[in-house]
């Protein structure tokens, strides 16, 4: 899901455009940005989102290393996925509220990382 909202071609776009996007412009700049216009300063998380995907697709195709205690390669392998799956939830995590961007015209991939956020809330609840 993540490397389906990073791919959105005008996902910049979108996040520039939203209501979230014209709060920081003002708080910035104290003034309300009119509804055409578009902020002039990038809200960040998609760049780091396409980062973070680039990076997690790398890791992915990268061999784990052999070394002499595999346990210990293995436990390192295993904390560095759970890293970036944490950052990618986190990093898809903004496009589940439509004030941070628009994604009524791809309602299924809306509704995924929607279910896949709850899903993650939930699991978090159940072991509290």
């Amino acid at each position: 899901m993540a490397a389906q909202l990073a791919a959105i071609e005008d996902l910049q776009q979108r996040v520039d455009g939203s209501h979230e996007a014209r709060i920081m412009h003002a708080i910035r700049h104290g003034k309300e940005t009119p509804l055409h216009e578009t902020p002039q300063e990038p809200l960040v998380w998609p760049r780091a989102l396409r980062e973070c995907v680039a990076e997690d697709e790398r890791f992915l195709g990268t061999p784990p290393p052999l070394v002499d205690d595999c346990l210990d390669a293995d436990w390192q392998r295993e904390q560095q996925e759970a890293d970036s799956v944490h950052r990618l939830l986190g990093l898809i995590s903004y496009a589940v509220n439509s004030r941070n961007i628009e994604l009524r015209d791809l309602s299924d991939l809306h509704d995924a990382i929607f279910d896949l956020c709850n899903d993650s809330q939930q699991a978090t609840k159940g072991r509290d």
